[in-house]
Order: structure tokens, then sequence, then C-alpha cells
């Protein structure tokens, strides 16, 4: 004698798996930016006001005294381009430090130009400001709270 039901499964189970699938908007996902200890830190002391790239240093350096100027240098390199990829700073025209950069896009190669010699206490580089921009706020949901 013949078994159906496994064909009646087979066939009940291709008919559920074909239905559409509900897609959850970013909103409802748990899909979250993971922010380091450091970066949550920096974020949350810019969400006030703009930053000197000197005191992102500083930040680091607290965070990590044991770290030399090429690892301070690193560091921050890659926080900057992480940020900048996401779109989270632009450069703040300032008296107190004054550069010729342009756009946010060429500060990397200006890091780049000045070193890891750049980052030692008593340097006399004349490092930019940055400001976070709105995405940083649209992005780090705790951000929208701390202005």
């Amino acid at each position: 004698m013949r078994w159906c039901a496994r064909t009646i499964v087979q066939l009940h189970c291709a008919l559920w798996a074909s239905r559409p699938q509900l897609k959850r908007d970013r909103l409802d996902s748990t899909h979250m930016i993971q922010l380091s200890l450091l970066e949550q830190d920096i974020l949350g002391d810019m969400a006030s006001d703009s930053h000197g790239v000197g005191e992102l240093v500083g930040f680091i350096r607290s965070a990590n005294p044991f770290f030399n100027n090429g690892e301070i240098f690193r560091e921050l390199y890659d926080l900057l381009d992480r940020w900048i990829a996401r779109g989270w700073l632009q450069l703040r025209p300032s008296l107190a430090y004054p550069t010729d950069l342009k756009s946010i896009d060429e500060l990397l190669p200006f890091l780049n130009r000045v070193g890891p010699d750049a980052m030692d206490i008593d340097s006399n580089a004349v490092l930019p400001e940055v400001d976070l921009t709105d995405q940083a706020f649209v992005d780090v949901e705790w951000l929208r709270g701390a202005v």
C-alpha cells in the first residue's frame, strides 16, 4: 500500500514556502553600527561641539596610555577613515586651527603628509577642527538625546 502523506506534506511545504516573505525596514532591524568604547566616548563629547583633530588624539592617548605616536596615528587614521566613509564628519572653519583644507576628503591625505610625528605632545603641527554631521545623529540613535 502506498503512503500518500509524504506527497501532501511536500505540497503543503511547497505552497507555504512560495509565499512572499515580509521584509523588515531598517528601523525594525537589529542591525546596529558597532562602536568601540573609545568611539562612543568621542561621539558623546562631539555631540555638543566641534573638536580639533588634536583633541581626538588626546582621547586616543588617554584610552591607550602606552601607545607610541605611530600607534596613535594608526588608531586616529582608522577612526577618521570609518567616520568619513559613513558621512559623519565635516571640516569646521576655525580661527584656532586654521588650515588650507577645503573638504573632509582632504583630511586623510593631510594626515599622511604630517605623519605620526604630528601626534606628539610637543608637536607644533596645526591640525584642523572637525564636527559631526547630521548623518551621525541619524545613524547613532543615542546621540539624538545627547544634544
